[in-house]
C-alpha cells in the first residue's frame, strides 16, 4: 500500500501529470514560443448596451498569449524526476515476492 500511496505524491509528478493531461485532453500547450499556439477563441460574445440604448454584441478575437504556458528545460526536469520516481516505485514492486519474476 505505501508504494500505491506513493505513486502521485511528488510535487513533479503533479506538475508533469497536469500537462500530459492538457496534451492528451485538449489542444497542445504552448512551450518556449507562445506564438505558435493555436487559441480557440469563444465565438459566442458579449451582449453590449452602448449609451443610445443600442443593442450590441462583443466579440474578443486576436488575443495571443504573450507568455508560453510551459518552459521546456524546467518540464524537461520534471518529466525526467517523475520517470525516475515511477522507476523506483517499479523496482519496489519488483521486490515483493508475488510481483517477482
Amino acid at each position: 500500500m505505501r508504494i500505491f500511496g506513493a505513486f502521485a505524491s511528488p510535487h513533479f509528478v503533479g506538475e508533469f501529470s497536469r500537462y500530459r493531461n492538457k496534451i492528451t485532453h485538449r489542444n497542445s500547450p504552448s512551450v518556449d514560443y507562445p506564438e505558435v499556439y493555436i487559441e480557440f477563441e469563444d465565438r459566442v460574445g458579449r451582449p453590449l448596451l452602448n449609451a443610445k440604448g443600442e443593442r450590441g454584441v462583443l466579440y474578443d478575437m486576436g488575443a495571443e498569449r504573450t507568455v508560453p504556458e510551459y518552459m521546456f528545460l524546467p518540464l524537461y526536469n520534471t518529466t525526467a524526476l517523475t520517470m525516475g520516481h515511477y522507476i523506483r516505485l517499479l523496482r519496489d514492486l519488483q521486490a515483493i515476492p508475488r510481483f517477482a519474476r
